[in-house]
């Protein structure tokens, strides 16, 4: 049971902070794309350790980037 619900909280944790990259991404803009998307790929190559994760945060990233350019 307690497995579980750590299992819950870091997938949880996962998530909402993707969701974060994401909103900050789109937030920045058409322009601010230009410099908010390759210092978020930056700190993920420094920070991120675990390449599964790692895979996730730059589809995020480009995905975040694609949709800044719509709006």
């Amino acid at each position: 049971m307690l497995g579980i619900l750590a299992l819950f909280l870091i997938g949880g944790g996962v998530l909402f902070y993707q969701v974060l990259i994401f909103s900050i991404i789109v937030a920045s803009g058409s322009g601010g794309r230009w410099i908010v998307a390759p210092l978020a790929c930056l700190w993920t190559l420094t920070h991120v350790f675990f390449p599964p994760l790692m895979i996730l945060q730059y589809c995020v990233i480009a995905l975040a980037f694609v949709a800044a350019s719509k709006r």
